[in-house]
């Protein structure tokens, strides 16, 4: 992976796309939405350089081997910050 890594944060959730992910095609992407949550799982795991997502308690939720450890909310908003990530990567001149 090479260029820049791009961070989202929500104030108490972060993530790190992955360089490169504005190459996929559409068709790759949209399996991010996928009925089967462990093909957009791995979608989002393999275009994710690192995050740093916690439970109601303050616990860090293992975002590689526990999706279902992620509030309805997180795994949208890493969903939807994969997608924008795609897209601010291809606008970003120094991308």
């Amino acid at each position: 992976m090479s260029g820049p890594v791009l961070r989202y944060d929500n104030g108490t959730d972060w993530l790190e796309a992955a360089p490169g992910i504005s190459k996929l095609t559409m068709r790759q992407l949209v399996a991010l939405d996928s009925d089967l949550l462990s093909v957009a799982h791995a979608l989002a795991v393999g275009q994710t350089a690192d995050a740093h997502f916690t439970d109601g308690e303050g616990n860090v939720v293992d975002w590689r081997g526990d999706v279902l450890g992620l509030t309805v909310q997180q795994w949208a908003w890493w969903k939807s910050r994969l997608w924008q990530a795609a897209r601010d990567e291809k606008i970003d001149p120094e991308a």
